[in-house]
């Protein structure tokens, strides 16, 4: 047999990269070759660990229930002592002589870096996976609530609560979203439900084991307590396994390394490389089935087939005389895109640079600047309609009982309605946009009926409604950009959404005070009211504009 020569690239342990010459003879039953190599070094690149690859076929079941459920209940242990700061720290901050100006600078500084942090979402899953974010959150909530325990001073409490707190609460719910949505795709509504659901549990069951906790056990033990409950989120992130790992194969299926993360086929390709592929037909034959490859006639052939284990992972340029191949296959982003030393690459500017860092270059699709405006909007509506529920009824002049009857009917009508609502929106033809609109519809238009009653019973049964379209509103808020984007920029998206609802919170709060201090709160319940049919308005004129020119607005969603 004639001789044949093929070029293969490795990696050294320093990181470069050898370009070697193989001659290949058949000497018997065994491979020869003589590697002449060249040297080149390369700067190894970080993969992207928020890129599965085009080919990425979410599992839609199986583990992915678990991760639900582990989000759910992230989600209510993240947010417990956020959500009973006044009942936990009423005495606490008391004793330690924090002013009312301090305490609201805490709990807004809170609001302000959990919202903030969602600016570095895209830069932190790019490097981390949202198993190795959530445990990282989960260590800073702990901190954070364990060191306040001990705050002595307003600035230490600022420090403990606000800042670690406040970040480790951020990294926890943003790993859990991401999760959910990696693990599912088809079934999103379903698992968005159940892990709302689980979620919902918290503002119902927390307030009654944080008062248990102070009559029993002190303030200091309590925030012990809920300190140590946080460390649940820990346990709750380990579950969040690689989604790789409960890929579905399909038998004999040509396709399935199609479904597996990029990296692997690099791996893979090393593997094979490193381990002497170019050995024997009984080596190629193992490698063959590894690789899915059930040809018996290359099999039998080891030379030929070895040749192809090698090509079928790479792909090499021509060579030719003297010139080396530097064709760098392991640094590829996870797109398949490899790297050229045939020139330099432009630098760029600082600007640059940090449009790159945290993908601001969404901005550039006008669908997603639409959708995080009304989502702004939205946001700031709803968390001063719940702040606010308790004044705004007492105003009216309803009694502290009925206010407690009325909300905790909404909550419990809100939670019930969680669980239902993949059942009955599984037979509906509408998507995730429309159900999500005509949430906020319902919210609207039971605060208008709420903005002139009296009677106590209308206002219980308005309540009722409300649970229920507030339940359409917050399982299909989160399905809203998952909807839109991809999940390699999911992080980053949902991040700068947060951030500018966060500032247009902090700069536009004071407006609602203005209006209740000007008129009354009827007149702030029609100003919210404005502000989310201004969002409607949008979402419906984009949706009409591109239906005319026969264009997709927000995208085919299939989720059951």
């Amino acid at each position: 047999m004639e001789p044949n020569n093929k070029l293969c690239d490795s990696k050294t342990s320093n990181g470069s990269i050898n370009t070697t010459k193989y001659h290949i003879q058949k000497d018997g039953d065994t491979y020869q070759n003589l590697p002449t190599q060249t040297t080149t070094s390369r700067k190894k690149k970080r993969r992207d660990k928020s890129d599965l690859g085009e080919n990425f076929v979410a599992p839609d079941g199986g583990w992915g229930w678990i991760v639900a459920l582990a989000s759910g209940l992230n989600s209510l242990v993240a947010y417990a002592a956020a959500q009973q700061f006044g009942i936990i720290f009423q005495g606490y901050i008391a004793e330690l002589e924090i002013t009312s100006s301090q305490l609201t600078m805490i709990i807004n500084t809170q609001i302000a870096i959990s919202e903030l942090t969602g600016l570095v979402n895209g830069p932190v899953f790019r490097r981390f996976s949202f198993r190795q974010v959530g445990l990282m959150g989960s260590v800073l909530q702990f901190a954070g609530l364990f060191a306040c325990a001990f705050s002595k001073s307003f600035q230490f409490f600022m420090l403990s609560y606000s800042w670690c707190y406040g970040i480790g609460r951020s990294f926890i719910t943003a790993a859990s979203a991401l999760a959910v949505n990696t693990y599912f795709k088809k079934k999103r509504r379903a698992a968005t439900s159940y892990q709302f659901g689980v979620a919902g549990l918290g503002p119902i069951v927390m307030p009654l084991l944080a008062t248990y906790l102070l009559k029993t056990v002190g303030v200091r033990d309590t925030i012990l307590c809920f300190a140590a409950l946080s460390l649940n989120t820990f346990a709750g992130s380990l579950a969040f396994q690689p989604a790789q790992w409960h890929v579905k194969k399909h038998g004999n299926d040509p396709n399935a390394l199609g479904r597996l993360n990029v990296t692997e086929k690099v791996e893979n390709s090393s593997r094979i490389k490193d381990s002497g592929v170019l050995q024997n037909s009984e080596h190629n034959d193992q490698d063959g089935e590894r690789l899915g490859d059930t040809s018996s006639t290359e099999k039998e052939n080891g030379y030929n087939y070895s040749l192809r284990l090698i090509t079928k992972e790479q792909k090499y340029n021509n060579y030719q005389g003297t010139s080396t191949n530097t064709h760098n296959v392991g640094e590829s982003d996870g797109d398949g895109d490899g790297d050229s030393d045939s020139g330099e690459k432009p630098k760029k500017s600082y600007i640059t640079r940090i449009v790159i860092f945290f993908d601001l270059d969404l901005f550039r699709d006008l669908t997603y600047v639409n959708l995080v405006f009304g989502l702004t909007l939205v946001n700031f509506v709803e968390i001063n309609f719940v702040v606010l529920t308790p004044f705004i009824l007492s105003d009216f002049g309803f009694s502290l009982n009925q206010v407690a009857l009325a909300m905790s009917l909404m909550g419990f009508t809100d939670l019930v309605m969680r669980f239902l609502v993949p059942p009955i929106t599984s037979k509906m033809k509408m998507g995730n946009m429309a159900l999500f609109a005509a949430g906020l519809l319902g919210m609207a238009i039971g605060r208008l009926f709420l903005a002139y009653t009296t009677n106590v019973y209308i206002m219980i049964a308005i309540f009722l409604w409300l649970g229920v379209s507030k339940a359409f509103r917050t399982v299909f808020w989160a399905l809203i950009l998952p909807g839109h984007v991809s999940l390699k920029r999911l992080p980053a998206a949902v991040g700068i959404q947060r951030v500018l609802a966060g500032t247009f919170s902090l700069a536009c709060g004071p407006v609602i005070g203005i209006i209740r201090d000007k008129t009354s709160y009827a007149d702030v319940l029609h100003f919210l009211n404005g502000l989310i049919l201004l969002a409607l308005f949008m979402w419906l004129l984009e949706y009409l504009i591109r239906k005319r020119r026969g264009e997709q607005a927000f995208g085919k969603e299939d989720c059951v």
